[in-house]
């Protein structure tokens, strides 16, 4: 920022001094400017055009520059001339008329005259005070390292959170390192806190898991220290008039910038597209959790930051001169929307739809605000708003991808079936996706939603060809098979004999003849809920695919001895591919009376290898599912859970408590849900 110093302390001494072509009080409209308030930008009496004709002003600083910089080591002639092109007018875009050695050589002899910093004028080549070029050269240098700490803390903050997912993934790749892994996670990253996860507390925020816990306490700490350390102070000092108000602003300053590196991190770990999901085996929901604490820690920097502003403007005096000025105006625009936009999204879940697009917004004014915050008033003098770059570009990268998914499938045609009273099956033709369990997309019906296109949510998909028996099916276990069990309230559908194969509707080509046979598309299987679900009362409609995406890699779960699938009324929908992906595998799905016809539509499509335990109007007993595949020896077992939050909350604090209590059967556990 001021290098070197021993320059820069040579014009700041000068800076404010009144020459021959200085503007008068009069032609200012009586606008007296203070030193501090020159340092951030503001207008100065004595113009750069005014200093780079001033003979006075030229030969003065030459002079200090050879008596004080020279003496040093640090400074060469090109680096000072590069200094007096760019820094010695006050604009790079005013040239001095003579450069640097050129200006020196005009001084004959020693300058006899001293200059006066009370008086501030400047008539000649003239002197500058030692303790006065000491005083501003030691106050620029202590600024310059405390924002040099800054840009360090903030960095790192940015880097260890991005680091860490990627470091960790990469560990658990050495050798002999699934051992230790299985170790860990049954202890310190299955584990849940008050015994739930992905069921809220009080239908507003998510519990971190006890590792998700372990990463954002230590986040937390890093945060708070790099808060708190290494602040210094010198006296004299120029800048400030005493060292609680130096202290303070460089608290100020610290906070600013721990927020501003804070906000890109938010924005990537919110994207669908975020590359640490390419880069970590950390899922996406954990991602999701993260981004909502580190946003909550963006804000209370944020906050602090502003607080700490104010509070030393209010004190020495200068707020109503601040107040109007449009830097400050930006900052508090961008504080106001994200204080509204983290306390609103804790409310997420009551209206969805209208917090999507509000907090949307809200970031915009957020980053708006950010940005004409710092040009107003560094005017990109401290590299601020390269993090405003950064934020943008992770933005537009989720939101191309995006696009690019969408456009990459096109406009389908989706056929809606009602699958009993609750549930309606979505398919769509044409879509050639790989069968990778696991996978989940985000559709689009803009013809249900005509006020709001835009609106998407996410949905498990599954391969159509998987929901296509080759064979007609005979639904009638021995009644005193434990595999399948219904109560007394519901028909046993398992008994009647009937042709359960159940293909796509013969769609029209528009010209009388049936469309070709296929093997591509996919299919969805959706409640009816408030919002875009409620509009599902058309038989076909034009829709967009975004996706697919996964959740998290399913492969740890595949790589086992044996593999359980724990389903819950609709979440069938998330653990059906996993059948087709594993050769011993037992499922048991618990479904309400309600939903009997989704038992009836999807049973038959699981293979005849698979065990299962498929009960209507109850639930499976978990917990001793889960505990006889210990007594039955498996050395490793993979889980996948989806469905109910306290069904996969319950499964997660079963798994991690067999992991310990019984070490020789080591777990892989998946819960497939999505954290709103």
């Amino acid at each position: 920022m001021y290098n070197p110093s021993c320059a820069y302390a040579c014009r700041s001494v000068i800076a404010g001094a009144m020459i021959d072509c200085t503007a008068t009080a009069d032609d200012m409209s009586g606008h007296i400017m203070t030193r501090m308030m020159k340092r951030h930008g503001d207008m100065e009496e004595t113009t750069p055009e005014c200093r780079s004709t001033s003979v006075p002003f030229l030969t003065t600083l030459a002079y200090c520059i050879h008596e004080k910089c020279f003496p040093e080591p640090n400074p060469t002639r090109a680096k000072l001339e590069t200094y007096w092109y760019a820094q010695s007018t006050g604009d790079k875009a005013v040239a001095p008329m003579w450069g640097y050695q050129e200006a020196y050589d005009r001084v004959s002899g020693t300058p006899s005259a001293a200059y006066d910093a009370e008086a501030m004028e400047l008539n000649g080549t003239m002197l500058i005070n030692k303790d006065s070029w000491q005083a501003e050269k030691q106050s620029m240098e202590q600024f310059e390292w405390q924002e040099t700490l800054n840009s360090r803390y903030a960095l790192t903050l940015f880097l260890v959170g991005v680091g860490i997912p990627i470091l960790l993934t990469a560990l658990s790749y050495l050798p002999y390192a699934a051992s230790l892994s299985h170790w860990l996670k049954v202890r310190y990253i299955y584990p849940t806190l008050a015994s739930r996860h992905i069921q809220p507390m009080y239908r507003v925020f998510h519990i971190p898991t006890l590792g998700q816990s372990i990463f954002l306490a230590f986040f937390v700490i890093m945060t708070v220290v790099f808060t708190a350390v290494e602040y210094g102070s010198v006296s004299p000092n120029t800048w400030f008039t005493s060292t609680y108000f130096e202290t303070m602003s460089y608290v100020a300053n610290r906070t600013g910038a721990l927020s501003i590196a804070l906000m890109p991190l938010t924005i990537l770990l919110a994207g669908r597209n975020n590359i640490l999901l390419w880069l970590s085996n950390w899922s996406h929901s954990t991602y999701l959790l993260i981004h909502r604490w580190v946003a909550r820690l963006c804000l209370l920097q944020l906050v602090l930051h502003s607080i700490l502003e104010l509070v030393a403007r209010v004190q020495n005096g200068s707020y109503p001169t601040e107040l109007p000025k449009l830097y400050w105006v930006w900052g508090c625009v961008g504080t106001v929307a994200a204080v509204i936009m983290v306390v609103a999204a804790q409310f997420r879940k009551y209206y969805y739809e209208i917090f999507l697009i509000t907090h949307i917004l809200l970031a915009v004014f957020v980053i708006a605000g950010t940005w004409y915050h710092i040009e107003y008033l560094y005017q990109r003098q401290f590299a601020y708003e390269y993090w405003i770059y950064l934020c943008c570009a992770i933005w537009f990268f989720d939101r191309v991808v995006r696009l690019g998914r969408v456009l990459k499938v096109g406009i389908k045609q989706a056929v809606l079936t009602p699958i009993g009273d609750e549930v309606v099956r979505v398919d769509i033709p044409g879509v050639r996706w790989s069968i990778v369990p696991g996978q989940h997309a985000y559709l689009y019906l803009p013809a249900t939603r005509k006020w709001a296109p835009w609106e998407n949510h996410p949905f498990s998909v599954i391969p159509t060809a998987l929901l296509r028996p080759a064979t007609k099916h005979t639904l009638s276990p021995s009644t005193s098979d434990p595999a399948f069990s219904t109560t007394a309230e519901t028909p046993d559908i398992e008994k009647s004999e009937k042709d359960t194969t159940n293909p796509l509707p013969v769609l029209s080509s528009g010209r009388g003849m049936a469309l070709t046979h296929s093997t591509s598309g996919i299919t969805l299987f959706t409640k009816r809920h408030k919002g875009l679900t409620a509009s599902f009362t058309h038989s076909r409609l034009s829709a967009l695919l975004d996706g697919p995406y996964r959740n998290t890699s399913s492969q740890p779960v595949l790589d086992t001895d044996r593999l359980i699938l724990f389903a819950g009324g609709i979440g069938i929908t998330g653990i059906l591919p996993f059948v087709h992906a594993h050769p011993n595998i037992k499922i048991y799905w618990s479904v309400r009376s309600a939903q009997a016809a989704l038992v009836e539509e999807l049973q038959p499509c699981i293979p005849g290898h698979v065990e299962r335990s498929i009960l209507m109007g109850g639930r499976n007993d978990l917990d001793m599912a889960l505990a006889e595949e210990v007594k039955a020896g498996w050395g490793l077992v993979g889980v996948v859970v989806c469905g109910p939050g306290g069904m996969c909350d319950q499964v997660r604090n079963t798994v991690a408590l067999l992991g310990k209590t019984y070490p020789s059967t080591k777990w892989e556990l998946d819960v497939e849900a999505f954290l709103y």
